[in-house]
């Protein structure tokens, strides 16, 4: 695609929760040591807890929601022993945002999602999924028009975002390079004319063959757990 690409630049606060189980132990038989999940209010918020006591990010900071039907979604998760390293499940999610609001304001996210548009745009494999050549085979005029658009486009879409939609861009960017991937499930899925899950999978198929990338297995849980927490 269009001139040579050189190195990518790195993000710049984003990570993703990284370990095997975290603080939450298991007995060999599956089952929960110690007690339950549970949550409690905490000032305007309420904090999820583990045998009576807070639980925690990997990285230290308190896990804990506004909302009430969506703390008993955590809990649903956590007796589930969803991955919270995973994209498929909304703990990766809400972990993430635990950690993030923890040190930055919604402001900072948005402008680090702004800087990883402006140095990586160029390098997302799904910013030609409406397009109806394949990347490689584009001429450098249609390659920077395509990429000039886009810019435009996900400028104003991150602006109308809230924390939450901004931690659900940061984890799918996270986990697979792209900016243009949760912008186009957002379009897709979402709002007037919206097509299905499995509709929209079976189109990203489709471009991902076309340009060479393996699509994983697990996409319709990952594109279902970032859907929703898109509407938290």
């Amino acid at each position: 695609m269009g001139k040579g690409r050189g190195e990518r630049p790195q993000q710049l606060i984003i990570n993703m929760p990284t370990s095997d189980k975290g603080n939450i132990k298991y007995s060999p038989s599956g089952e929960i040591e110690g007690g339950s999940f549970s949550y409690q209010p905490k000032g305007d918020h309420l904090t999820i807890f583990k045998n009576k006591k807070k639980m925690h990010t990997p990285k230290g900071n308190i896990i804990y929601t506004y909302d009430e039907a969506f703390a008993k979604r955590i809990i649903k998760e956590l007796e589930a022993e969803a991955d919270y390293t995973s994209c498929s499940s909304i703990l990766c999610y809400h972990y993430t945002y635990c950690d993030l609001t923890a040190e930055y304001d919604q402001k900072t996210v948005a402008e680090d999602l702004l800087t990883c548009l402006d140095h990586n745009v160029e390098y997302d494999p799904f910013i030609a999924f409406r397009e109806e050549k394949a990347i490689e085979s584009m001429s450098d005029e249609e390659a920077d028009k395509m990429v000039k658009s886009f810019k435009q486009q996900m400028m104003a879409f991150i602006a109308g975002c809230s924390m939450s939609q901004l931690v659900a861009i940061t984890v799918l960017y996270c986990a697979f390079d792209s900016l243009a991937l949760p912008y186009y499930i957002v379009k897709e899925t979402m709002g007037e004319n919206a097509c299905s899950i499995e509709d929209f999978v079976a189109k990203l198929s489709a471009y991902c063959k076309r340009e060479g990338i393996d699509l994983p297995a697990d996409m319709p849980a990952t594109i279902s757990a970032f859907c929703e927490y898109w509407g938290i």
